[in-house]
């Protein structure tokens, strides 16, 4: 998902941890001294981990259970709570842009986010809506050290501005740094260079320059055009501007190509690319909190707050409703739910995560990271 090609661009620099290696690396010092005094904190795109339910469920299961969409986000909630981490989950907000690879939007909130927040509270995870993408606040997040690294599948994260990325595959991560990026000599990008991998490859917002491939781009984006339009687009007031600045610029890219050899593909660079609309969306995108413009204390303040724990009575309330886990019989109380069996399915999904939380000595009262 994301950018066309990039994943395969940037595997040379990333590095590769186990999931609790990079936690206790952060909480730990290598003689056993605290390095830290707050969990290792992820920013977690929520509307793609919903997205990537509904897609494995999209044909019939109707032996499979209630909810099973639901039940997949439980396990893979269950699964990042036995990871010593503070968990942030963010979920698409209304400025979202109308269109994605050349499709109108569905504007309407999916059915499962209501569900996804409601076990994500009862976990001690957080959550919070977007201004437009959640990948775009993701990154903004990042930059203003709220959240330690971004977990996700999608490269629009790295374009947007994130500053580490995990790309999970369950029992490890990948993880992709920004400095990294641009000192492996193999991969060589910057911000610039990852804003032209998106516009000429392709992304969420545009199908990208036919026949010009991600070797290519990564070509061009050594020759600094990328920053230059980068730079450009941060420093120029509206897409008047930018159009005014795209002139030189692309008559230099087609200088580029054709000493590279691209002599059909400089003859046939469409003038009207790339769209300025396009080019602001990923370096001005609606967002909650700026560097610049942190926002009111009051609201950063409840993002760096740590949640308490896991609340099991509920979380048990909850598995026991939303996916039929008990004997039969009418609904009973909350407090009845340990006679259900509710409880004794729970104990081998989240009490190694306990056990794992306890012993890093982590308070779970409400406090603020400073």
């Amino acid at each position: 998902m994301g950018v066309t090609g990039l994943w395969q661009v940037i595997t040379p620099a990333a590095k590769k941890y186990s999931l609790q290696e990079l936690m206790v690396n952060h909480m730990f010092n290598p003689d056993g001294t605290k390095h830290s005094e707050h969990l290792f904190r992820i920013g977690v795109d929520a509307s793609l981990w919903m997205a990537n339910c509904q897609h494995s469920f999209r044909h019939g299961h109707a032996q499979c259970g209630q909810n099973l969409e639901l039940r997949m986000l439980f396990y893979k909630l269950a699964h990042l709570y036995c990871t010593p981490a503070d968990v942030l989950f963010i979920f698409d907000g209304p400025q979202k842009p109308a269109i994605k690879w050349g499709k109108k939007v569905v504007t309407i909130p999916p059915w499962l986010t209501t569900y996804f927040k409601d076990f994500a509270s009862a976990f001690g995870f957080q959550t919070h809506e977007a201004a437009g993408k959640a990948e775009a606040e993701l990154a903004a997040l990042n930059q203003l050290g709220v959240i330690d690294a971004v977990w996700t599948e999608d490269s629009d994260a790295l374009v947007f501005g994130t500053l580490t990325v995990d790309n999970n595959n369950d029992k490890s991560v990948l993880m992709y740094s920004a400095n990294g990026l641009a000192q492996e000599s193999t991969v060589a990008l910057t911000k610039g260079g990852l804003l032209l991998m998106a516009l000429f490859c392709g992304g969420d917002y545009d199908n990208g320059l036919s026949h010009c491939g991600w070797k290519t781009t990564h070509v061009l984006a050594q020759h600094g055009v990328g920053d230059e339009l980068l730079h450009a687009a941060t420093t120029t007031a509206n897409e008047d501007d930018l159009t005014t600045f795209l002139g030189p610029w692309v008559k230099h890219i087609h200088d580029l190509l054709t000493k590279m050899g691209c002599k059909k593909l400089s003859a046939t660079f469409p003038t009207d690319f790339p769209s300025p609309a396009v080019v602001l969306a990923y370096v001005k995108p609606s967002i909650t909190f700026t560097c610049a413009d942190p926002g009111p204390p009051q609201a950063l303040s409840m993002l760096l707050r740590m949640l308490q724990g896991i609340d099991l009575e509920q979380l048990a309330f909850l598995c026991k409703f939303r996916f039929g886990w008990s004997r039969g019989g009418p609904p009973v109380p909350v407090h009845a739910i340990e006679s259900s069996g509710t409880l004794g399915k729970l104990k081998n999904l989240v009490y190694e995560g306990v056990c794992i939380r306890n012993l890093c000595g982590v308070s779970r009262l409400y406090h603020v990271i400073v």
